[in-house]
């Protein structure tokens, strides 16, 4: 999709306005907000006779024929997962999730407990690092399950929704 801006045939102050826009001095205002979703649920996935376990969300999105999180974005302040049904199974007695990427696996959602006892819905952590709005040219989610006291392959209940909110860079053509 591109910007709506044209650059003069002069390399005017349309260049200007686009680095500008590029930039974050000027906010994207007339773009649109999208949220990638999408669902992580015991069953969907194998478990590792592992404590913890790394999800690469696109390959898990491919998996059960999902979109995957788009290229160019901004990725906007609102990062978020939903718990549908609370984590369990056999005898782990502790159960967290992180969000994020391979450079900063706890990015937009830091060490969250998904366990049962846990009040399901929102789960939101603002501190997170990368929380802000900022700019992705290749953002591949990634979300880490972490047990204790069991592999996350004795886990046989749970269900939770990741919500991602961007919006699409400008591309000059």
């Amino acid at each position: 999709m591109a910007f709506p801006v044209a650059i003069s045939k002069y390399g005017g102050t349309n260049q200007r306005v686009l680095r500008a826009l590029k930039s974050g001095r000027i906010p994207y205002t007339m773009g649109m907000v999208y949220h990638w979703m999408l669902r992580l649920k015991v069953g969907d996935w194998t478990g590792e006779a592992d404590g913890s376990q790394t999800f690469d969300l696109n390959t898990l999105a491919t998996t059960l024929k999902r979109p995957t999180f788009p290229a160019d974005v901004e990725i906007l302040d609102g990062t978020k997962c939903y718990l549908v049904t609370a984590f369990a199974g056999g005898t782990v007695n502790a159960c967290t999730v992180t969000l994020g990427d391979a450079g900063a696996a706890n990015g937009l959602l830091t060490s969250t407990s998904v366990f049962t006892g846990q009040a399901l819905g929102w789960k939101q952590t603002t501190a997170a690092t990368e929380f802000r709005q900022h700019y992705e040219a290749a953002f591949v989610p990634q979300i880490v399950l972490a047990t204790t006291n069991g592999n996350t392959n004795a886990l046989t209940a749970g269900e939770l929704w990741v919500d991602i909110p961007f919006t699409k860079s400008p591309v000059v053509a």
